[in-house]
């Protein structure tokens, strides 16, 4: 998600972008759009930008949620909220993306420990001072679609960038494994249905970005 929101930000004209991570293989993907990497366990990364930008950023997205970590890979939810507050400028923009919504933690969830808190901590202050403006919740599939499939048809947009292994369906568990583990950045699941599909699925992706790096990876415990 953090990947195509810069992607996005720069399609739509963002003379600088910046993308927030700490894993490496993420990072180098940014790097190879334009945008400019900022591992947050090598320092606050509201500092780092901020000594490139020293006015702050016009607008920032939150791209994780709930399951944000702080610089010591620790659970911290809300950081990166406050952070985005912290290195938005005065009069910007915050984009909520990332999933905060209340729920009993399943049996399925690994830090099953109750029901997830609903509140967060968030500096009010700092953000009515400032005058900023935020925007969240899902988004509209139904709405926004046509506009990137027409983007994506034209050439201008080439979104497969962010894949970096194709898989069959039978292979999913091994490779969310391998996407858990960040041993892969984006897995497309690819379904069969025949030769004459599969060269003209293939022949379209190409031609419109998807696959241009992902290669058929089979992944076997």
């Amino acid at each position: 998600m953090g990947l195509l929101c810069a992607y996005s930000a720069l399609l739509r004209g963002a003379s600088k972008v910046f993308s927030i991570d700490h894993v490496h293989s993420r990072l180098e993907k940014a790097r190879s759009i334009g945008a400019t990497p900022i591992n947050f366990t090598k320092g606050n990364p509201v500092a780092q930008i901020l000594a490139l930008e020293p006015n702050g950023v016009t607008r920032t997205c939150d791209c994780v949620g709930f399951e944000c970590v702080n610089d010591a890979l620790q659970p911290d939810e809300g950081i990166v909220l406050r952070r985005a507050v912290e290195l938005t400028a005065n009069g910007g923009g915050i984009g909520v993306i990332g999933v905060y919504f209340a729920e009993d933690r399943s049996k399925g969830t690994p830090l099953a420990t109750g029901r997830r808190e609903a509140d967060v901590r968030f500096p009010i202050s700092d953000f009515w001072t400032k005058g900023l403006s935020m925007q969240a919740g899902p988004v509209n599939s139904k709405v926004l679609a046509p506009t990137l499939l027409g983007l994506v048809e034209s050439g201008r947009a080439k979104p497969g960038f962010v894949f970096t292994a194709e898989i069959g369906i039978e292979e999913a568990q091994e490779a969310y494994t391998a996407f858990s583990d960040h041993k892969e950045v984006k897995v497309a699941i690819v379904f069969s249905h025949g030769e004459e599909f599969e060269r003209e699925l293939n022949g379209s992706a190409e031609a419109n970005g998807f696959g241009h790096r992902a290669k058929r990876r089979r992944f076997r415990q």
